[in-house]
């Protein structure tokens, strides 16, 4: 009994050695260390008990040495249960041996399984690193499209409100234009009519100028005194015929070249030996004949005219006087008062015819130019044979220089607009130009944004699919 209760001792031992082997080398795992933990206990149990037999046996064989008879049975059964404790650890060595076998098994795979778990763990770190690297790679590809997108944009708002200028430029390019060529078109229609009428002004002053449509006499009186005029550069005027005297509106000019005929080329002077001296000049150069008429030579009594002149008034078909209707220079005043204090304008020849045996010595004309004169001579037609067109000639000299005053006038506002309208043209047309350039700057702007746009965005779906 002692040598088994050694010997279960012993295997105790060893059990207990080889379980805290295999704790130090492992600790088990689940279910079966604790099974063995069990099992251990049990044995443990069985030792404590065997050893407290054992003592009690001990006792018991001094004790009963003399009854070893009589408790040979009773050690026969302890022997039984000596040899099923014996087989119970042979059996539980044979389980500790599977266990042991098991453990190492066990921990052959643990040791496996701890490092695959190592390998993936440091491949799973990896991995992290790598999705933490695509994560911030995609944040910065979306960062990177949103900022191309909110550039492209802008640049796309930019562009159309460039189109939009220039859109607008042009309109008021084109609405230039067609002013610029409205305005050219009435410069130059300006031009045109300030050449016409100059060209016409030009040739009616040469003529004036030379004294053309008066008699010869009257002509070369009228260019010698301008010659003197020249030479003695005292700016005297000592002739002047009546046509460039007096001042006749419209409406009478038929009326007073009708009356007077020859009478217009009357030169009017102030000097009495002034016409003596130009008749001396006509006759030593042959240069024709001319009437003069001085202000001391017209002096006259008019009290019995102006009786007459107040009776005629009251006549029917009594229009004016003659005298009435021009203007003449102070200077001139007596010369012309006495050539037209008796002439009348009457509605027709019929009323002259009527009044003329009441009043004799006046000389009737009516406003179409017929004329009944003093002393009874009836003369009509048609309105050309009755204008010498000296009085026209002044009227028109009158109107032209008006004309061109007005018209230069005109063409130098209508340049100065076109000047300006040119100078807006050209600015604009700059402006447009600008305009362009800007226009296909940005177009290629927005190309390049749209590829980076479409580069950037296609990264981040690659990114993106790649991160997931």
């Amino acid at each position: 009994s002692r040598e088994k209760v050694a010997s279960k001792e012993n295997e105790i031992r060893e059990l207990n050695f080889e379980i805290e082997q295999a704790r130090r080398n492992k600790e088990m795992t689940g279910s079966i260390l604790d099974k063995y933990q069990v099992r251990k206990e049990a044995l443990t149990k069985d030792q404590i008990d065997l050893e407290n037999r054992l003592n009690q046996v001990k006792e018991d064989s001094e004790r009963l040495s003399s009854e070893f008879q009589l408790r040979n049975e009773e050690y026969q059964a302890v022997q039984t249960r000596i040899e099923e404790a014996d087989r119970d650890l042979t059996e539980k060595r044979r389980e500790m041996l599977a266990v042991s076998q098991s453990q190492t098994h066990l921990e052959a795979n643990l040791e496996a399984l701890n490092g695959s778990v190592q390998e993936k763990s440091q491949r799973l770190e990896g991995e992290e690193k790598v999705l933490a690297e695509l994560s911030e790679k995609k944040q910065e590809f979306e960062k990177r499209r949103k900022r191309l997108f909110d550039e492209l944009e802008q640049e796309r708002q930019l562009q159309l409100e460039i189109t939009k200028d220039l859109d607008l430029l042009k309109e008021n390019e084109f609405s230039l234009v067609s002013q610029q060529e409205n305005m050219q078109s009435e410069v130059d229609t300006l031009k045109d009519h300030l050449n016409e009428v100059s060209s016409r002004l030009y040739g009616l002053e040469d003529l004036h100028a030379n004294f053309e449509g008066f008699q010869e006499g009257v002509k070369n009186v009228m260019l010698w005194q301008k010659q003197r005029q020249e030479i003695h550069a005292d700016g005297s005027v000592s002739f002047t015929p009546v046509a460039e005297a007096i001042e006749v509106p419209n409406e009478y000019e038929m009326v007073m070249e009708a009356a007077l005929g020859a009478k217009l080329q009357l030169l009017l002077s102030n000097d009495a030996d002034a016409s003596l001296s130009a008749v001396d000049y006509l006759k030593e150069n042959d240069a024709g004949r001319s009437s003069f008429l001085s202000a001391n030579e017209s002096q006259s009594d008019g009290s019995s005219r102006n009786e007459s002149s107040q009776s005629i008034q009251s006549e029917p078909g009594f229009l004016k006087s003659l005298h009435e209707v021009v203007n003449v220079p102070d200077r001139f005043q007596k010369q012309v008062a006495h050539v037209l204090s008796d002439i009348v304008i009457v509605d027709s020849v019929r009323t002259a015819l009527r009044l003329r045996p009441n009043y004799s010595g006046y000389t009737f004309v009516t406003m179409d130019g017929d004329t009944l004169s003093a002393d009874g001579v009836l003369t009509g037609g048609t309105a050309e044979s009755a204008q010498s067109g000296v009085l026209k000639r002044r009227r028109e000299i009158k109107e032209l220089s008006d004309k061109r005053e007005e018209t230069a006038g005109k063409l130098s506002l209508a340049q100065l607009s076109l000047d300006k309208i040119n100078q807006k043209l050209k600015s604009l047309k700059d402006e447009v130009e600008q305009a362009k350039a800007k226009q296909s700057e940005k177009e290629r702007k927005v190309i390049s944004l749209e590829k980076d746009f479409e580069r950037a965005d296609n990264e981040l779906d690659t990114a993106r699919r790649t991160w997931e």
